[in-house]
């Protein structure tokens, strides 16, 4: 009956339900589906902003918020590297910099939302994600190919504009 009285807006609804229930099953099962996901989000939302459907604002954040947290409960190791290395130490001293660059008076306030969310609290998180996940050398081989290959279609893309 609600097919009916709402047209296909129901049956899309459950189809992307469901397909959303199978991605979250999977990144569960292997926190790298999740890096993957934020790769192609990250090179490929652009055009499908363009062509298809926009994103929301914050789909990234909560996918590597996501894969994060995924992460994190996958991890056996007993070590705190990931969590202690000089490179996540770097990122936690910046994030707690530009937490303190609240008090700036010259400041705008969304402006300082902003600069926290994308180049404190972000790099932060990736940090410490990819220091959980990369545990295999075949994993991160993996991530380089992916890097590599998509950087190979954006910059075909550059050049053809």
């Amino acid at each position: 009956m609600a097919t009916v009285t709402h047209g296909t807006v129901v049956p899309i609804i459950m189809i992307g339900l469901s397909l959303g229930s199978l991605y979250l099953v999977a990144v569960f099962k292997d926190s790298f589906i999740g890096v993957f996901s934020l790769l192609f989000l990250g090179f490929f939302s652009t055009l499908f902003a363009r062509e298809l459907v926009e994103i929301p604002l914050f789909a990234f954040d909560l996918l590597a918020l996501l894969t994060f947290t995924v992460a994190l409960f996958q991890y056996k190791g007993r070590n705190l590297f990931p969590f202690t290395n000089d490179l996540t130490l770097l990122m936690g001293f910046w994030l707690t910099w530009s937490l303190l660059q609240v008090v700036n008076p010259e400041a705008s306030f969304d402006g300082w939302i902003r600069e926290l969310r994308l180049s404190a609290w972000l790099p932060l998180l990736l940090v410490v994600t990819g220091f959980l996940v990369f545990n295999k050398v075949k994993q991160l081989d993996l991530f380089f190919i992916i890097i590599i290959g998509f950087s190979t279609l954006a910059a075909l893309n550059g050049i053809k504009q």
